[in-house]
């Protein structure tokens, strides 16, 4: 409809991520092979469709930084990402142990397309045998329970785009953020960013974390969210990233 008018002009912009979390402190997914499991049964592009309804408004994308940020992205172990691979589930699972046991997700139905994506994501898991216990809450119930390391196994949120890979909160055990990712060597390589002497060595050592990122499985993004911008056309110089940025526009 927006497009149809000739007095407005649109786009879409990069507006974060929205990813699962799994508890990493107590329960079934604390073993990594269970992780595995779910990385490579899930088809991203079948979440991302129900999440976001138009290819407009999401991207896959294996990194939390995005392709744009030219200083960080990279690729690094995105084989592990978007595998849409049932057997490799199956095959980890009876690895693991796994004997059907219910695996207990919070969502919310107050951010949709964290809900759906969270009905596809219970859907694709049941299929390689895994047995899903989905409990809606309303979004403050969410927030509390994913603060109770013994009340669930898995809650989806979002992130907002962040300038270097050290602001992620899911990483870095100093933060004991719900899903307490405590793993030595994430902590040993974020430090080793932050006190990186150059751009380059950074991003050399931020390869390494995303590799074992998707090796040790803490969460799993399912790809980019884009937001739809209209204005009018006689406004010039509008910007969105990550919000509005009103600085140097002018209307005509």
């Amino acid at each position: 409809q927006l497009k149809a008018d000739s007095n407005i002009q649109t786009y879409t912009a990069p507006d974060g991520f929205d990813i699962l979390v799994f508890n990493k402190k107590e329960g079934i997914l604390t073993d990594v092979k269970m992780r595995q499991a779910i990385a490579a049964a899930l088809d991203m592009d079948a979440i991302l469709k129900a999440s976001y309804s138009n290819e407009a408004f999401y991207k896959l994308n294996p990194s939390p930084m995005l392709e744009e940020q030219a200083d960080w992205y990279t690729d690094a172990g995105g084989e592990n990402y978007n595998q849409k691979d049932p057997e490799k589930a199956k095959q980890l699972l009876a690895e693991a142990g796994y004997n059907g046991e219910p695996i207990t997700f919070v969502t919310s139905r107050e951010y949709l397309n964290q809900y759906n994506a969270s009905v596809v994501i219970k859907e694709q898991l049941e299929q390689v045998g895994m047995t899903i216990d989905l409990q809606v809450f309303d979004w403050a119930t969410v927030k509390e329970v994913r603060t109770d390391p013994s009340a669930y196994n898995a809650f989806i949120t979002g992130f907002s785009i962040n300038t270097d890979p050290t602001q992620f909160i899911f990483w870095d055990s100093k933060n004991e953020w719900d899903g307490w990712t405590n793993n030595p060597k994430i902590d040993e390589l974020l430090d080793e960013i932050r006190a990186a002497s150059s751009q380059e060595e950074a991003k050399t050592i931020y390869e390494d974390l995303q590799e074992e990122h998707w090796n040790s499985v803490p969460a799993i993004k399912f790809g980019d969210k884009n937001t739809l911008v209209a204005m009018s056309n006689d406004v010039e110089g509008f910007q969105n990233i990550n919000g509005m940025i009103l600085w140097n526009v002018t209307k005509n």
